[in-house]
């Protein structure tokens, strides 16, 4: 789980005050990401209460304007569900005088093609897209077909490490 691998990522990084910035809380990627980020933060001793999370939607304004206008507790490691959130968070940081990876550590998911062109580059999360297209076709051709599929096993994202989580 992208969520886990983002944690121990953070915690080798030496980060200890995290937060989580949701996509939307209602959809299961999400869910998961933070379910994995908070049970492994949890197996080294970290809570991640209710003010240590931030809504995000997936998008880089609502997150920018949600930081601006928010009292952020101490941190130093944030994983993002993704890295449009991600963006609008280091934006947001950088104003109030935070930079990423001096100050803290930050991962998104999605590896958007802007993330490499961001200061610092964002270390995130790439998906196996052509794979699970290939997938989700091959599934669709025999459910119009009227055969039965079978069960995938969950595609694991792959981890990018840049600027955002080690100095480079």
């Amino acid at each position: 789980n992208a969520g886990c691998i983002a944690a121990r990522k953070l915690i080798a990084a030496g980060r200890k005050k995290f937060l989580f910035i949701w996509g939307l809380k209602d959809i299961s990627s999400s869910v998961e990401r933070f379910n994995g980020f908070r049970d492994e933060l949890s197996k080294n001793g970290i809570e991640l209460p209710s003010a240590r999370q931030i809504e995000g939607n997936f998008d880089p304004e609502f997150t920018y304007n949600m930081i601006s206008k928010t009292d952020l507790p101490e941190f130093d490691g944030v994983f993002a569900s993704n890295d449009y959130s991600a963006s609008g968070f280091i934006k947001a940081a950088a104003a109030k005088g935070r930079l990423s990876p001096r100050d803290y550590s930050i991962i998104g998911f999605d590896n958007n093609p802007v993330s490499p062109f961001l200061t610092p580059s964002l270390s995130t999360f790439s998906q196996p897209l052509r794979e699970l297209g290939k997938i989700a076709a091959t599934k669709l051709l025999a459910l119009l077909a009227g055969k039965e599929t079978e069960k995938v096993s969950i595609l694991k994202p792959q981890y990018i490490e840049r600027g955002s989580v080690f100095f480079e």
